[in-house]
């Protein structure tokens, strides 16, 4: 599960294929993170769930303060605070947030952190992806490995896996990195179909539906492009131009394609159009103008 900027949430497989996008319930931000626990998806804020370390009278260079507090993650017991500034990581019991139990000293400031089961992986400020060993409060260096730039976010996964979200100018994407023999390497890019293609793709805030053909089929900022993914070999292909702004997509159960939204400007809209699966026009669906001032 991965948490994108646009408040949606991004689902793909134990392969790293895509499978669909979930709207989030609630707006999100920067300091927005998920957490998956007990077959349950949850959905917080650091700001929010740990005040404490965002109060303006915690600012400073003495443990348990702080200088541009970055990221908080916490486990069963432990709460973990990248302090960016003073390029350190605080660790804190649950119970006792006014002293930090560790203070741990880093060769460069951190940005993404990660904990799953006594092992932390961080990303710093030179793309550097470290995995340490936590025992009893002694962070110890188990690999460490140069990473492209733009890292935005590490996960921890099963079966010794690292997952990295970048974004960095046209360089998007999401990274699996698996332990190989004397440290780790990066495994695949998960499905890298899109990120290559990237902004031509960029998913417009339409709900993505799997069609008939069992491909996910999303629509574009791309002057209205529909597209669909084939999660099994990550190919992504161009199926029809439907309305300039998109605004939902759904097929019935003859194999009808609908697109609704607002044609381009020099058009009244809004309007619901029909394609057949290989994308033949089947004009209008109603009348060709839905009333104005309507939305699909």
């Amino acid at each position: 599960y991965l948490l994108m900027r646009n408040g949606r949430i991004a689902v793909f497989n134990r392969e790293g294929a895509y499978q669909q996008s979930l709207k989030s319930p609630v707006a999100t931000s920067w300091t927005g993170y998920l957490r998956e626990q007990g077959g349950r998806l949850f959905l917080g804020d650091y700001r929010s769930d740990f005040p404490w370390v965002f109060d303006d009278r915690r600012q400073g260079e003495a443990p348990g303060r702080f200088q541009q507090a970055a990221m908080v993650v916490a486990d069963a017991e432990r709460v973990y605070v990248s302090d960016r500034g003073n390029s350190r990581l605080q660790v804190f019991d649950r119970e006792q947030t006014d002293t930090p139990v560790v203070v741990f000293p880093l060769e460069a400031r951190p940005g993404p952190v990660a904990i799953r089961n006594a092992e932390l992986a961080l990303v710093d400020e030179k793309n550097v992806l470290r995995v340490y060993t936590v025992e009893q409060d002694k962070f110890i260096l188990r690999s460490s490995l140069e990473i492209r730039q733009g890292a935005q976010a590490v996960a921890l996964g099963p079966d010794q896996t690292v997952y990295i979200a970048y974004r960095w100018g046209r360089n998007h994407g999401l990274c699996a990195y698996e332990r190989k023999e004397g440290g780790w390497g990066e495994e695949r890019v998960i499905a890298p179909s899109i990120y290559e293609s990237w902004p031509h793709y960029y998913p417009a805030g339409v709900p993505l539906v799997i069609g008939p053909d069992r491909q996910l089929w999303f629509a574009t900022d791309t002057n209205g492009t529909l597209a669909s993914l084939d999660i099994t070999t990550d190919r992504v292909t161009e199926r029809v131009k439907g309305v300039h702004r998109p605004l939902v997509v759904g097929f019935d159960a003859g194999e009808t394609l609908y697109v609704g939204g607002f044609p381009s400007t020099r058009d009244k809209g809004p309007v619901l159009q029909r394609y057949s699966l290989n994308g033949e026009p089947l004009g209008a669906f109603g009348p060709p103008v839905l009333y104005e001032g309507d939305t699909p």
